[in-house]
C-alpha cells in the first residue's frame, strides 16, 4: 500500500529511477498521534517522505517552549531537514504526529546523491 501512496504523492514530480531508488532504500514507518519522529539536537540518518497524515514542525525558544513553525501533509518533506543534510546533521527541529501517519525514511546518503544528479528531486524540494 505505501508504494501505492508513494507514486500517487510523487509520481508527476520525481523521475521513475529516483522512485525506484525510494522503494529500493526507503523504510515505511507508522507514528501514531504524537509520536515523535524527529526530535532536536538528533542525529539526522534519514529524511522523512510523509505517505499519510499530518506532521508538525516545531522548533523551541529561548525559555524551551515549543514554536509552531508549520504543517507537513501527504507527499511532502521537511524542508528544514534538508538544511541539515547539507551540513551539520544535527536536528534543530521537532516533528510530532498530529494522527496516525505513514513515512518512507530515505538516507542522507540518497538525498545527497539525488541533490547532485537530478533536476527533478530539487524540483521537489523546492515545491515542499
Amino acid at each position: 500500500m505505501e508504494n501505492v501512496l508513494l507514486l500517487k504523492k510523487i509520481n508527476h514530480i520525481l523521475y521513475q529511477n529516483i522512485i525506484n531508488e525510494i522503494n529500493q532504500v526507503g523504510i515505511v514507518k507508522q507514528f501514531l498521534k504524537h509520536d515523535i519522529n524527529i526530535d532536536i539536537n538528533q542525529t539526522i540518518d534519514y529524511i522523512s517522505l510523509l505517505l499519510s497524515g499530518n506532521i508538525k514542525i516545531l522548533r523551541e525558544n529561548n525559555n524551551g517552549d515549543d514554536l509552531l513553525i508549520y504543517f507537513l501533509e501527504a507527499g511532502e518533506t521537511h524542508t528544514m531537514l534538508l538544511t541539515c543534510v547539507m551540513g551539520t546533521y544535527i536536528s534543530k527541529i521537532r516533528a510530532v504526529a498530529e494522527k496516525k501517519s505513514s513515512l518512507i525514511l530515505i538516507p542522507v546518503k540518497s538525498i545527497q546523491n539525488w541533490f547532485r544528479k537530478g533536476h527533478s528531486w530539487r524540483n521537489f524540494i523546492l515545491e515542499s
